[in-house]
């Protein structure tokens, strides 16, 4: 509810039909998007270092994989990027980067210790 606070202005407008269809529009992406991050991204970070990843789970560390996952130079191009985006589409820029830093990246990086967790628990190789 942040996020409509922040995007939207106050009153009724009529619209709930219109609203409905654009909000589940909106979660629908958010939605691929941060499972996009969790299958694929998770996947390949854990082939390039699955050793490392074996004995995090194995101690049940999910701290030190949230902290392996996390590459804060990464973050901040992503952030730039979707700030760029926001502007050409005449939207606020900084929701867009709170947003996405506060919403988005942590939730993708929640679907990434989940998919680690998944992948290691097995025992399964991934062969690229």
């Amino acid at each position: 509810m942040r996020a409509i606070d922040q995007l939207c202005d106050g009153g009724d407008d009529g619209e709930w039909g219109s609203a409905a269809v654009a909000d589940a529009g909106v979660v629908d992406s958010i939605s691929a998007r941060v499972h996009r991050g969790g299958l694929n991204v998770a996947d390949i970070k854990y082939l390039m270092e699955s050793d490392v990843y074996d004995a995090l789970v194995a101690a049940q560390d999910r701290m030190a994989i949230t902290e392996k996952i996390t590459n804060q130079e990464q973050e901040k191009r992503v952030i730039q990027r979707v700030m760029e985006r926001g502007k050409r589409y005449n939207m606020n820029p900084g929701f867009i980067a709170t947003f996405y830093r506060d919403e988005t990246i942590p939730l993708t990086k929640e679907a990434e210790v989940l998919r680690i967790f998944e992948v290691a628990g097995r025992g399964q190789r991934f062969k690229g």
